[in-house]
């Protein structure tokens, strides 16, 4: 068959895909190639797998996309199962389900400034509102003015995303996020308007200054529909994770990452395309789009019939693109 190939930062033709492999150096490049005759398409594939085995981050199992040690702990507030003692509650509302009043050192991971130290903790379906994912969430607003934090374990220099399930109580409340040095002034990541008939789901990257090591991720209430220090802005799902690459094939496959789905983590100048995005979970959906349709569209690393014609025609000559 024929074959014509040029990477762009050397410049330099090659008579076979192995040559070209070979010879190429560390990414990023751009291969553009011209094929003809019958095995278009196996050269085709054996290119593209090539240069993903080259320019592309190791694949990993989602567990290490799921959280830096020492990040997101009891991110669902999950823990302690409040249906059942101990730890006793400050004060129970409701029955089966219920909503509790804890101190914040029966709460995993969690700590408040209010100065009262408490923690309110849901079960899913008390006063008719579903958790978002799980069977317990939080809400901020509790018993005193105050916001929810974790004081994380950070790298100084890394990019970290952030993502959580936000929602009123008696209408629209207003929540904002804050992170920073514990101790110092947080810097706020962005304010978030929720109402009460379903939940909405936020998410932000946060680049770790130089010389932190210890960062603090925090949920201020701002106001509430019922205009209470007491009352409103439910959140849950929080992650705090290192910057991945979700999948977006259908739900029949391993896709989320309770399922264990596959990801990888993003590494600078490692990726095909002029970009990767990251998310915080998968994103199944029937037609293996759920990724291109969340805003940003980061599967353009391989484009076949280039110019007027994306059509591929046997035994013609079809151009090839791969960015990487």
């Amino acid at each position: 068959m024929k074959t014509k190939l040029s990477i762009c930062r050397k410049k330099a033709r090659f008579a076979s895909f192995d040559e070209a492999v070979a010879a190429s150096e560390a990414p990023p490049f751009k291969l553009r190639a011209q094929m003809t005759a019958q095995g278009y398409w196996s050269a085709a594939r054996a290119l593209v797998f090539s240069l993903l085995c080259l320019c592309s981050p190791t694949i990993v199992h989602a567990q290490v996309c799921s959280g830096i040690p020492g990040l997101t702990i009891n991110g669902g507030f999950e823990e302690p199962d409040i249906s059942t003692t101990p730890p006793n509650p400050v004060q129970t509302f409701g029955s089966n389900p219920y909503a509790r009043l804890y101190n914040e050192s029966n709460i995993p991971g969690w700590s408040t400034t209010a100065n009262n130290n408490r923690i309110e903790i849901w079960e899913s379906g008390f006063n008719s509102t579903p958790s978002y994912e799980g069977n317990q969430h939080a809400e901020v607003n509790a018993s005193a003015v105050g916001a929810l934090f974790q004081d994380i374990v950070t790298t100084p220099g890394s990019e970290i995303v952030w993502s959580f399930a936000h929602r009123g109580r008696a209408g629209v409340d207003q929540i904002r996020v804050e992170m920073g040095a514990p101790g110092s002034s947080l810097a706020n990541q962005g304010t978030f308007s929720t109402g009460n008939t379903s939940w909405s789901v936020y998410t932000g990257t946060y680049v770790v200054p130089a010389g932190q090591t210890s960062t603090r991720f925090q949920f201020r209430a701002i106001s509430t529909a019922a205009n209470s220090a007491t009352v409103g802005n439910f959140i849950d799902a929080v992650v705090i994770a290192p910057l991945c690459d979700y999948g977006d094939a259908p739900s029949t496959f391993s896709v989320l990452r309770t399922d264990n789905g596959a990801a990888h983590r993003i590494s600078a100048g490692a990726f095909l395309g002029s970009s990767a995005d990251a998310e915080t979970d998968g994103q199944p959906s029937t037609l293996s789009n759920g990724d291109d349709n969340d805003g940003s569209d980061d599967e353009n690393g391989v484009r076949f019939g280039l110019g007027t014609s994306s059509e591929l025609i046997r035994f013609a000559s079809n151009p090839l693109e791969v960015t990487a």
